[in-house]
C-alpha cells in the first residue's frame, strides 16, 4: 500500500513538473537590447524563440520589436507592464525603462489570437505603432489595469474582432485605485479600424483622436462611462439565493450577503476631426464627450445620457434610425447640418445649445420631439 502511495505521488509531481514546464514553454520574452530595435522573426530576441499561434509573447524590457514584412503571430501579447509601486522605482532605478515595451509595424501580416494588452508608465507607456500592413488580435486593450498605453495608427488595416478598449482601470485588492493612473490613447491618422465593440473611457481614461482614415464599429461605440456622483457612498450588500438572484424582502433572513462594488471613475473623450467614423449605436455616458470637428458621423442609434456631451462643431452627422437625448448637444459651429432618415428624433428631455447655428434635415417619415416651449422654426436655422 505504501508503495502504490509512493508511485502515486511520483506520478503526480511528474505531471506538476510537466504542466509547470509546458506553462513556462508558452511564454516567451523579449531580451534584445532595449536601446536599439529588432526584428520580430530573430530567434535570439525572445527567451524561448520567436511566438508561435498558441503563445504569449511579453515585451517588458523596454525593447521595440520591428515586424517590416513577413508573418508574425501569437497566442495573446503583452506589451508593458505596470510593477508594483513597492519596487517600482527601485527597480527603474537600476533599469529605467523596465516595465514598458514597443511593437512598430511597418508591414507584413500580424495575427494574435488573444488579446493585445499595452500598459506601462504615464512617461513610458507600452505602444504599437502601426504604419503599414495588416493587424488582427481577438481584442486590444490600450491601457491596461493600472497602466497607460498608445496606439498610433499612421496607415494599414487593424482588425479588432471582439472589443478594443481605451483606458480600463481595473480594481486591485492591494493597490486602491486612481483616475490618473491609467491612461489609454488611440490616434488614427489614417487606415482602416474595423471593431466589434470600442470602448473609450469607459473605466479608466480614454482619448480616441481621429485626423483620417476610417473607423467602423460593427455594434456599438460607448463614450464615458459611471462615475460616483458622491464620494461618501460605499458599496451595498445585497442579499442573493443559491443562484445568484436577488432575494424579496420577506426572505431576507438566513441569506448569504454580497457587497456590490461601486463603478470605477472613469472619463472618455473622442475627438472626431476628420475621416469617416459609423457606427450601428453610439452612447456618450456619464463622463463621455464626443467632440466632433469634422469628418463624417453616421450612425444608426445615437444615445447621450445624462452628463454626456456631444460637440458638433464641424463635419457631417446622419443619423438613420433615432436620437435620444438627455445630455448636451451643442451646435456650436458656424453652419452644422444634422440629417435623418426615417428617425425618431427626441430632444424632449435634453440641453439643445446654439441651435441658431445648426440646419436641422429630416425625413418625411421621422418624428421629431422637442421640450414644451421650444420652437423649432425659430431656433434652428432654414
Amino acid at each position: 500500500m505504501y508503495r502504490r502511495i509512493t508511485i502515486l505521488l511520483c506520478v503526480i509531481t511528474g505531471l506538476l513538473f510537466l504542466v509547470s514546464a509546458s506553462s513556462q514553454a508558452d511564454i516567451t520574452y523579449w531580451r534584445h537590447d532595449p536601446t536599439r530595435p529588432g526584428s520580430w522573426f530573430d530567434d535570439t530576441n525572445w527567451s524561448a524563440g520567436v511566438p508561435g499561434p498558441e503563445e504569449t509573447a511579453c515585451i517588458y524590457n523596454g525593447g521595440t520589436a520591428v515586424i517590416a514584412r513577413g508573418y508574425a503571430t501569437a497566442g495573446n501579447l503583452n506589451i508593458g507592464t505596470v510593477l508594483q509601486p513597492a519596487y517600482a522605482e527601485e527597480i527603474r532605478s537600476v533599469r529605467p525603462f523596465l516595465g514598458t515595451g514597443a511593437v512598430r509595424q511597418k508591414g507584413g501580416t500580424a495575427k494574435v489570437k488573444g488579446h493585445i494588452h499595452l500598459s506601462g508608465s504615464l512617461r513610458n507607456p507600452g505602444s504599437y505603432t502601426l504604419i503599414r500592413g495588416r493587424l488582427s488580435a481577438g481584442s486590444i486593450v490600450v491601457g491596461y489595469g493600472l497602466g497607460s498605453g498608445r496606439f498610433n495608427q499612421f496607415g494599414g488595416i487593424n482588425r479588432v474582432r471582439g472589443e478594443l478598449k481605451i483606458g480600463d482601470l481595473r480594481r486591485s485588492a492591494s493597490i486602491k485605485p486612481d483616475l490618473k493612473s491609467s491612461l489609454g490613447i488611440y490616434r488614427l491618422g489614417r487606415g482602416v479600424l474595423s471593431t466589434e465593440r470600442t470602448s473609450v473611457g469607459v473605466a479608466g481614461r480614454g482619448r480616441f483622436v481621429q485626423r483620417r482614415g476610417i473607423h467602423r464599429v460593427k455594434d456599438i461605440l460607448t463614450i464615458g462611462g459611471p462615475q460616483r456622483p458622491w464620494p461618501w457612498l460605499q458599496a451595498v450588500p445585497m442579499p442573493i439565493d443559491e443562484v445568484g438572484e436577488p432575494v424579496p424582502a420577506d426572505e431576507i433572513m438566513d441569506k448569504p450577503l454580497v457587497a456590490i462594488p461601486l463603478p470605477l471613475p472613469s472619463e472618455g473623450r473622442y475627438i472626431l476631426r476628420g475621416g469617416r467614423l459609423t457606427a450601428r449605436r453610439q452612447e456618450i455616458r456619464r463622463t463621455g464627450v464626443l467632440k466632433q470637428r469634422g469628418g463624417r458621423n453616421k450612425v444608426d442609434y445615437l444615445s447621450v445620457h445624462r452628463g454626456g456631451r456631444y460637440d458638433y462643431l464641424g463635419g457631417r452627422l446622419r443619423i438613420n434610425a433615432g436620437l435620444d437625448l438627455d445630455g448636451k448637444l451643442n451646435f456650436g459651429g458656424r453652419r452644422t447640418v444634422l440629417s435623418a432618415g426615417s428617425a425618431l428624433l427626441n430632444f424632449s428631455r435634453g440641453d439643445v445649445l446654439n441651435s441658431q447655428n445648426a440646419v436641422l434635415r429630416v425625413g418625411p417619415r421621422s418624428l421629431t420631439i422637442f421640450a414644451k416651449g421650444f420652437n423649432p422654426k425659430k431656433e434652428f436655422r432654414y
